[in-house]
């Protein structure tokens, strides 16, 4: 997997998998643990969503209509059937300030356990 940077030269992902493996929060984990810096992408049908990560921190998103960081790290960790793929490098586009993963992880894992428990009581 590939992605085309501003100045027009490609990049390999350095980390590729299946988010029916590995969880949203334990990839951001591993991120922030390593203290790398790029580009969180995760795809799923439907599902095109941007996390940027630097040293530990959330920089940046893109995630469908997500209006806040919360939202988006929200929105891409109840998708479990699609993948992930990390790229190095590069800066968010329209970067939102510094958060902590593990911050953000403490505020979205107690709302993604409440609607994966509500979805579960709920026949759709």
């Amino acid at each position: 997997m590939t992605q085309t940077t501003a100045s027009g030269q490609e990049t390999e992902a350095v980390l590729v998998g299946s988010l029916a493996a590995f969880s949203l929060p334990d990839v951001l984990v591993l991120a922030a643990a390593s203290a790398v810096a790029g580009r969180l992408a995760v795809t799923a049908p439907g599902v095109d969503g941007h996390l940027w990560i630097d040293d530990g921190d959330l920089t940046g998103f893109l995630a469908g209509d997500a209006a806040t960081l919360t939202d988006a790290v929200f929105d891409l960790a109840l998708v479990t059937d699609g993948w992930f793929s990390f790229f190095p490098g590069g800066e968010a586009p329209a970067p939102v300030g510094r958060r902590p993963v593990t911050d953000v992880l403490a505020e979205v894992e107690p709302q993604v356990t409440e609607w994966n428990e509500l979805v579960g009581r709920v026949s759709l």
